[in-house]
């Protein structure tokens, strides 16, 4: 009786993996199979899709997990299906993403401050043609202009579960696109929001921490994939290691003054608290649909 085992890396072919120290995946070699392990660093809620060129072989965990606030854990665990045949595993990747899935979209969206303070211009609201089209992942996302340095706050209450703060250079570069500083922040129904572009070190906020309304998290900046200084903000939930969906976002009324007068971009969506405009309500809903969809598969 033979046994083969064939194991190839490889790493998911972008820049997000490479560059980001969020995520990394080490295998351990059992006798009758292969288990991997994640540890994050930077984080605490990825989702993380795996996949592998597998021959008499099963992975005893879900292709798709979520890290659910844990720093180590078991990723993937395949063992030998029949042990009177060979067996191969050889070409096992991993993609992930930032944030956590929902079991179900929130019944209704909250209402959001402004991330800063003062008046800065929309360069590209939701569904922009620059980065925020349909396919992008950031077909909801707001960028504002605004000078490097400038106070970031956090638009809603809730936990911080994602900081990047080394990245230093900034262009309209594709090698570029996952290199910006950030912050993610966890909220009570499930979804985040992401701060991105920031200054070097400049964030304040600690893994982990909780944060208010209007605290500050660090420091516009202008790293990563981008044209000129600007914080880009969005609001999402995550699907699993290569989809995220951005959810319409509604500010109170009083972040009107946030949009320039000379701005070529859409006003900014105004709503008062407890109210929902229809784009928001047909997101949910077909958000809602999608997610009754997984259920029957």
């Amino acid at each position: 009786m033979s046994r083969t085992l064939t194991v190839g890396f490889a790493l998911l072919p972008c820049f997000a993996l490479a560059a980001d120290p969020c995520v990394a995946v080490t295998q351990k070699t059992l006798n009758d199979g292969i288990e991997l392990w994640a540890d994050l660093t930077n984080c605490s809620e990825v989702t993380l899709s795996v996949t592998a060129d597998e021959t008499n072989v099963v992975n005893e965990l879900p292709p798709v997990v979520d890290a659910a606030g844990r720093t180590h854990f078991l990723l993937a665990k395949w063992k030998r299906a029949n042990r009177h045949e060979a067996w191969k595993l050889k070409d096992w990747k991993y993609r992930w993403k930032l944030g956590r899935r929902l079991p179900r979209p929130p019944a209704s969206m909250a209402v959001y401050r402004r991330p800063f303070d003062g008046a800065f211009k929309v360069i590209q609201a939701p569904h922009g043609t620059f980065s925020h089209f349909e396919g992008s992942q950031d077909e909801e996302a707001w960028d504002w202009a605004m000078p490097e340095g400038t106070p970031v706050l956090a638009a809603r209450d809730g936990v911080v579960v994602g900081t990047r703060t080394d990245c230093t250079l900034g262009a309209v570069d594709e090698a570029l696109k996952s290199d910006a500083n950030y912050v993610i922040i966890r909220h009570g129904d499930g979804t985040f929001a992401e701060y991105q572009h920031l200054r070097a070190a400049s964030v304040v906020v600690k893994l982990g921490a909780r944060v208010s309304a209007g605290q500050q998290l660090g420091e516009s900046g202008n790293t990563g994939y981008t044209s000129r200084p600007h914080l880009h903000f969005s609001v999402f939930h995550t699907v699993d290691g290569t989809l995220r969906t951005t959810l319409p976002v509604s500010f109170g009324t009083e972040a009107a003054a946030a949009s320039d007068a000379d701005t070529d971009a859409p006003p900014l969506r105004t709503t008062t608290p407890g109210t929902r405009d229809p784009k928001t309500q047909r997101a949910l809903k077909e958000a809602a649909k999608a997610f009754d969809s997984l259920d029957e598969q």
